[in-house]
């Protein structure tokens, strides 16, 4: 590391080393892991639907970035993350005839 910055102007310096502390592929399925179980946590909790909709996208939005790293699914994920159909306006307004 020491031969590749020794000659480098300060700012690619700067660049090389920030790109060393990267996390790993590791680092980032158990990020991503955590952020989705506290979201799924948060919508469980959650006293209105607004709030409920809005971790349970989260949620699924962190899924979907695990899936696309190579993770193991996560058991119990497969369903949407609350059990409880929340009704928006839209599919509210969708199910009117």
């Amino acid at each position: 590391m020491i031969a590749l910055t020794q000659y480098a102007p300060a700012s690619d310096r700067t660049l090389l080393l920030q790109r060393l502390d990267m996390p790993t592929l590791h680092e980032d399925i158990a990020y991503y892991r955590r952020r989705l179980t506290y979201c799924t946590e948060q919508a469980e909790r959650a006293n209105c639907s607004s709030s409920r909709c809005a971790h349970e996208e989260l949620a699924r939005l962190y899924q979907e970035k695990l899936v696309v790293l190579g993770a193991p699914p996560v058991p119990g994920m497969d369903a949407p993350v609350s059990s409880v159909l929340v009704k928006t306006p839209a599919t509210i307004s969708d199910q009117i005839p």
